[in-house]
């Protein structure tokens, strides 16, 4: 009895070990820069604050960015648009694959262009590659916690750099309320507004003195039900098609007939397609077309995104899709989204509560194996 007992004890105990680990590196004080460094061979070099780095700031030479950092800290992000961490860094058992970031409990986002051109001198010194890590701050109105990581060649995420801006970070704990879903929207791909008086420079037309299709290519961060196009010029009684293939596979396949019986004309603004459903993120290739001997002209933006967000066939159209998810919108070809709500594999100390009760298991498990072992 007393032997069954001590492995009860001993088996709480060592559950309750496992139990310990936090999302949070160092909770009692975000605000200061935490680094993997027992797993990691790290510099952190640079850092830009919207777009601009602190050297041309003016807080001082390059090298050291956590003590930049540290001695010019923003009390608020609401003025922060974007957050670049620039370094270089290396597992110590194992290679880097790709780098990315997480903000608060999100999921990681990475990027292929995070990756830099790296020096000998950084091979030599225990680094995998440099990197340049551009994370979307959004003028977060509250603290906001950034969390570097990488994603080794064996498939696991690692965080290696951790901090907030704008204060302490507070997780939500799981006796409050769940946070209320985002407002919601559409995300464009252009961030400037529309040009709607001019449909003969570079927008993308099908028909007319066009092929009487037009192909886009984008990927997105976010689930959607609806697109939008702020300005379509059209023949009168234009029937003008959107499909949207994913993989090759048609998702969608809408026809709007175009006619403003006020102006007796086929010009129409804010023509909106109702997918009927939320399409997940992803990477998709839209359609555009007209039937023979009608044309179509599709109103394009101010400050287009750029070839590594989206594609076009000819010309430029802008257009929105309307989500009441949270991301970004519109990420680049490189960047790797959860399409399915799958959770991603973590390093351990990183992951949520889901992985922390499958590593209590292991570890309950493990220790009454040991125990078991030792009482026969």
């Amino acid at each position: 009895m007393k032997k069954i007992l001590a492995i009860a004890i001993v088996v709480v105990m060592t559950a309750a070990l496992c139990l310990t680990a936090s999302a949070i590196h160092n909770p009692d004080d975000t605000t200061a820069v935490w680094f993997d460094r027992e797993t990691f061979n790290i510099s952190w070099d640079t850092l830009f604050v919207n777009g601009v780095s602190h050297m041309d700031l003016g807080w001082g030479a390059d090298g050291s960015a956590q003590n930049v950092l540290a001695a010019n800290y923003p009390t608020s992000a609401a003025e922060i648009e974007t957050f670049t961490i620039r370094g270089w860094a290396g597992l110590k058992d194992g290679t880097v694959a790709t780098w990315g970031y997480k903000i608060n409990d999100g999921n990681p986002v990475f990027d292929e262009g995070f990756t830099k051109p790296t020096e000998d001198a950084v091979i030599g010194a225990g680094g995998d590659s440099r990197f340049e890590i551009v994370v979307p701050v959004n003028k977060s109105a509250d603290p906001i916690l950034i969390t570097a990581v990488a994603k080794g060649e064996d498939g696991n995420v690692y965080d290696f750099i951790e901090f907030s801006l704008g204060g302490q970070y507070v997780a939500k704990s799981d006796e409050q309320p769940s946070q209320p879903a985002a407002e919601p929207r559409y995300v464009w791909n252009h961030t400037g507004e529309v040009n709607g008086a001019d449909p003969f420079n570079d927008t993308t037309r099908v028909g007319h003195d066009s092929a009487q299709t037009a192909t886009i290519r984008f990927k997105t961060d976010v689930k959607f039900s609806k697109i939008l196009f702020p300005m379509i010029w059209a023949t009168p009684h234009a029937n003008v098609t959107v499909e949207l293939l994913s993989n090759g596979t048609s998702v969608y396949s809408g026809t709007t007939e175009l006619f403003n019986e006020s102006a007796g004309s086929g010009d129409v603004a804010n023509v909106e397609f109702d997918i009927g459903k939320k399409l997940p993120a992803g990477e998709y290739t839209m359609v555009l077309s007209a039937p023979e001997g009608f044309y179509a002209f599709f109103a394009y933006g101010a400050d287009p995104l750029s070839a590594d967000y989206i594609e076009f066939e000819r010309g430029h159209v802008m257009f929105g899709l309307y989500t009441e998810d949270s991301g970004n919108g519109f990420v680049t070809f490189a960047t790797e989204v959860n399409n399915n709500d799958d959770e991603q594999q973590t390093n351990p100390g990183t992951s949520d509560a889901a992985v922390i009760a499958i590593a209590a298991v292991a570890c309950i498990a493990l220790a009454g194996a040991v125990i078991a072992k030792k009482v026969r």
